[in-house]
């Protein structure tokens, strides 16, 4: 059983789905062009409001995928030893040339960066920084990782500061791609990162059974659902139509997954939310109910997707 604040909560955007939003602009019979011009400034203005809630949900979902840091802490509580087999090439880094396969793994690779960092691996995560480096510059976002900082990796892995300095970056990443109307690109690099971090974490648990990163594997089921209503957004475009069909399978396997809140002393439920869940004022206790089939299941089309991710 894991303390929670709060429970991750689909935010935004599932409220606006749920509830027929978009639908309330579709009208009702009638023609002309009058009806057609205000339907259409309607269905843009809802998209403004889509946008408005993008950002925020964007940043919920960050915040729940499991980061180097947490990661790391499970593999020392389990005694997991260093794995460089189950980490991506970083001489392909250069090798993907569109902006969707660019992005996507972007994030990958930035996982893995922390990964070899939080192992205090020179000499691969040196490697992998120059990778991220390699495919920032493709996205237009090469000046984020200045020279000199380069330069200063080895001191940084010294004093476990590598993983932070990745950690600003992207969230300076992050916050330009939105500024610049360039959400998609943002999206694509969370799912990647997302997908890596929890490749390593089915790889690390095949060989650790250990229940704290079981829990932390069936919490993604929320993580997932927040990633799957982003990428919808973007599902009339042909190359998203893979990673938004192959998450949709996965999210049906999350679906076997029950989390169940119940609140600490003290703690008040104030209401339910969206998925039924119920909401409380003060702290609450979690408790994933998870089996080592599903594990097992998420972690064969996990590396499936990731296969089709890292294909060049």
């Amino acid at each position: 059983m894991t303390m929670k604040k709060n429970h991750i909560k689909i935010l935004g955007l599932s409220a606006l789905f749920s509830s027929g939003f978009f639908y309330s602009f579709a009208g009702n019979g009638g023609n002309g062009n009058d009806k057609k011009a205000a339907n259409d400034a309607k269905i843009e203005k809802a998209l403004k409001t889509v946008a408005f809630y993008q950002d925020d949900i964007v940043k919920e979902v960050m915040k729940s995928i499991p980061s180097p840091v947490e990661l790391s802490t499970i593999m020392k509580e389990i005694n997991t030893d260093y794995d460089k087999s189950v980490l991506c090439n970083p001489d392909n880094a250069k090798k993907y040339n569109t902006e969707y396969k660019q992005a996507l793994n972007l994030g990958l690779y930035s996982t893995d960066l922390g990964y070899a960092s939080i192992y205090k691996k020179r000499q691969d995560a040196l490697a992998y920084l120059n990778s991220v480096r390699d495919i920032a510059k493709e996205l237009t976002l090469g000046n984020f990782f200045d020279a000199q900082s380069i330069k200063e990796s080895n001191r940084m892995l010294e004093n476990d500061s590598l993983v932070h300095y990745a950690t600003v970056k992207f969230d300076e990443i992050n916050g330009h791609l939105v500024n610049q109307s360039r959400q998609n690109v943002s999206i694509l690099m969370l799912t990647g990162g997302w997908v890596e971090a929890l490749h390593l974490a089915g790889k690390v648990y095949e060989k650790k059974p250990a229940a704290v990163l079981k829990e932390k594997i069936g919490e993604q089921k929320y993580a997932l659902d927040q990633i799957i209503i982003i990428l919808n957004l973007y599902s009339d475009k042909n190359q998203y139509k893979t990673i938004v069909s192959k998450m949709n399978d996965l999210q049906e396997i999350f679906n076997g997954i029950e989390v169940r809140y119940t609140a600490v002393p003290g703690g008040v439920q104030e209401s339910y939310d969206k998925e039924g869940l119920p909401v409380f004022s003060g702290g609450e206790v979690s408790e994933v109910l998870i089996t080592d089939k599903h594990i097992k299941e998420i972690k064969d089309l996990v590396g499936k997707i990731r296969a089709e991710i890292i294909e060049y």
